[in-house]
């Protein structure tokens, strides 16, 4: 049975007590952190786009411009929808 995303978000809470008890090495970690979360996001925004309009240069763009800016994982998940894409493509032009 599949949860809503609604009854997740319930369920799920944040206690923000202790993020004012961090010291100031947790808090710079924490934004390099974050720096990581948004070119993941921006790369993620860059594989949705692809997918969307079937155009694979926006996932071409991005493996070329955050290889060494994020986990390999992202990297290789990329590669394989790109494979897919371009399988999509063959398949449509035999058709």
């Amino acid at each position: 049975m599949l949860m809503d995303i609604e009854d997740i978000s319930c369920n799920f809470k944040i206690d923000k007590s202790n993020e004012s008890n961090k010291s100031n090495e947790s808090n710079e970690s924490n934004e390099s952190n974050e720096s990581n979360e948004s070119n993941e996001e921006l790369f993620h925004s860059y594989i949705d786009r692809s997918i969307e309009t079937g155009d694979v240069k926006f996932i071409q763009f991005a493996i070329q411009e955050f290889t060494n800016k994020i986990n390999i994982s992202y990297i290789n998940f990329a590669n394989t929808i790109l494979m897919q894409l371009i399988e999509e493509q063959i398949l449509d032009m035999e058709l």
